[in-house]
C-alpha cells in the first residue's frame, strides 16, 4: 500500500512540474508582442522584370559586405531597370551576434516600406548594431515604432531570414558578401561590375563599370 502512494505521489509531482512548464510556455507566448504581419513582397531594387538579375547573400555585420555596399549602391543607381537586385539575408550568427537581429530589422522595415534605407543605415552604421542602436535607426527612418517593436518582438521575420540561410546553404553559399548573376555565381564579387557589363554587352548595351572598394569576404 504504501509503495502504491509513494508511486502515486511521484505520479502527481511530474504533473504538476508539466503544468508548471506549460504555464511558463504559455505565459511566455502570451507576454509576446503580437503583431499582424502583412507579409509584403520581398524588397527588391531596379527593374522588376530585368533579364539580369543580382543576387546577394550578406550579413550585415560582415565587414567585407560594408565594402561591397558601395559598389552595389552604384551599380543599382547606374543600370536603373536594366538589372535586378535582389537582397537574402545570410547571417553568420556564430563570429556575427547582431546579424540575424538586424537581417529581421530589414525584413520588418520592409512591411512600412523603408527597406532600403534600413539596408543603407545598418551597412552605414556598421558595427553598431546592437537592438538599441537598430531600435534608434528606426526611430531616425520615422517607422512606426510600436508596429516595428512588434514585427522584431514577435520574431515575425525570422521565418524569412531562416529560408534565406537554407536557400544559400543549398546553392553551396559559405562566406558573404556571396553573389550570382541569374543562377551564375560570382567568384570575386569585385569583379561584380565586369560582369554585369558583360552580361548586358550580350543584350547589345553598353555601360560603365563603377570601381569596387577591395576588402575579403568573411567565412563562415
Amino acid at each position: 500500500m504504501k509503495k502504491r502512494r509513494k508511486n502515486h505521489t511521484g505520479l502527481y509531482i511530474f504533473i504538476a512540474i508539466i503544468l508548471i512548464i506549460a504555464g511558463i510556455i504559455a505565459y511566455k507566448q502570451a507576454a509576446r508582442p503580437r503583431y499582424n504581419d502583412p507579409k509584403p513582397p520581398r524588397a527588391f531594387q531596379g527593374g522588376e522584370n530585368a533579364q539580369i538579375v543580382i543576387t546577394e547573400f550578406s550579413d550585415f555585420e560582415c565587414p567585407a559586405c560594408r565594402s561591397a555596399f558601395p559598389l552595389i549602391k552604384a551599380l543599382t543607381r547606374e543600370k536603373g531597370d536594366l538589372v535586378r537586385f535582389d537582397y537574402r539575408n545570410f547571417p553568420l550568427i556564430s563570429i556575427h551576434p547582431f546579424a540575424f537581429h538586424a537581417a529581421e530589422a530589414f525584413e520588418c522595415a520592409n512591411d512600412q516600406d523603408k527597406a532600403w534605407d534600413m539596408h543603407d543605415m545598418l551597412f552605414e552604421n556598421q558595427p553598431r548594431l546592437s537592438p538599441s542602436d537598430i531600435e534608434q535607426m528606426g526611430k531616425d527612418l520615422n517607422l512606426d515604432m510600436e508596429k516595428f517593436n512588434a514585427c522584431l518582438g514577435s520574431r515575425a521575420k525570422a521565418g524569412i531570414v531562416n529560408d534565406d540561410l537554407k536557400a544559400g546553404r543549398k546553392r553551396g553559399v559559405d562566406s558573404t558578401p556571396t553573389f550570382y548573376i541569374n543562377d551564375r555565381k560570382i567568384n570575386n564579387w569585385q569583379l561584380l561590375g565586369t560582369e554585369i557589363k558583360l552580361e548586358l554587352k550580350k543584350l547589345g548595351i553598353s555601360t560603365q563599370t563603377p570601381q569596387p572598394q577591395k576588402d575579403n569576404a568573411d567565412e563562415q
